[in-house]
């Protein structure tokens, strides 16, 4: 199959105009208010859904959503017009609205105010999914073992 390029485009002063691409994968963290276990069970994977979506609202390109009771991991593709603290703003911010919303039993449902964000080299890409979407089971198994390490499975990523 062919590639087929758009024609380029033409400034008001007769130059042409450059389109902004953006590859820039960007693995974020965050957790809840006092790390608080609000992100139970039946709500965890509700929530990764919603945050997926304004991911896409806001034209980046959520890679993979998960977490624990207490925090979230998002790995996005950014979009040319979404800086990190606004795309994470909005995120935090409109998740936030959701759950309250949904779930009133759950108003005081806050998020921390910091995040981390950190830059993914596109050979990191298999290894960085399979950690956020196993997130449960190592934190399952650091539990039961009371333990900081990750335990040794032979996972998968779902691309």
């Amino acid at each position: 199959m062919m590639a087929v390029q758009a024609p380029p485009r033409h400034s008001r002063d007769g130059g042409l105009e450059m389109r902004s691409r953006c590859r820039v994968g960007v693995h974020l963290v965050w957790a809840t208010k006092m790390r608080r276990p609000w992100l139970v069970e039946g709500l965890r994977p509700r929530v990764f859904e919603v945050l997926g979506g304004i991911a896409h609202r806001l034209h980046s390109s959520p890679i993979a959503i998960g977490g624990w009771v207490d925090h979230v991991h998002v790995y996005v593709m950014l979009s040319p017009q979404a800086p990190i603290s606004g795309l994470v703003n909005a995120l935090k911010a409109h998740s936030t609205t959701w759950v309250r919303q949904t779930h009133p039993r759950l108003l005081a449902f806050e998020w921390q105010r910091g995040y981390s964000a950190a830059g993914v080299d596109p050979r990191d890409d298999d290894a960085l999914r399979t950690y956020i979407q196993n997130q449960e089971q190592i934190h399952r198994f650091r539990q039961s073992t009371n333990s900081t390490s990750i335990p040794n499975r032979n996972c998968v990523a779902v691309r």
